[in-house]
């Protein structure tokens, strides 16, 4: 039932031993529409897309390509690599202005589910900040979101 899965997932987080501090939410996807949806809905649920550092702005400016969103939602394009994620991730980790991140994946060719799951977990495991994973397509990320759904040891 989906009903008690959410309820899980809910206690899940508000026993996690890193609860966001603030309201500052930043988004890292590399889909642009999903951001939109994202943004949506921490708005509506009481919080707010945080305000980037300048000095955060400078390596994500470097980090990533030409066209990159330039702001918050981070919008690591399509064919963002691993590399490319975690650059992305760990910039906003280190904001302070970022209380807590929401990371979303669409499968787009350039990156497996799988390895970015496993990185994510990796930094997940060491951060202060929570983090939020979003694994948009169905059999292709089945097994990233079980990663995810591992107790942390």
């Amino acid at each position: 039932m989906a009903g008690d899965d959410q309820v899980y997932d809910a206690a899940e987080v508000l026993h996690s031993r890193n609860l966001p501090k603030g309201p500052g939410i930043a988004i890292v996807t590399n889909a642009g529409g999903a951001a939109v949806i994202a943004t949506d809905s921490v708005i509506e649920l009481g919080g707010r897309l945080a305000s980037l550092s300048e000095e955060s702005l400078k390596t994500l400016d470097a980090q990533l390509p030409k066209h990159w969103s330039k702001g918050n939602p981070v919008d690591v394009l399509g064919d963002a690599d691993i590399d490319r994620y975690l650059t992305a991730i760990n910039t906003c980790l280190n904001d302070r202005e970022v209380h807590g991140v929401i990371i979303i994946y669409t499968p787009q060719g350039a990156t497996r589910p799988g390895e970015l799951a496993k990185a994510i977990a990796g930094i997940a495991q060491k951060a202060f900040k929570p983090i939020i994973t979003v694994w948009m397509g169905g059999r292709e990320v089945e097994g990233a979101r079980e990663i995810f759904q591992r107790p942390i040891r």
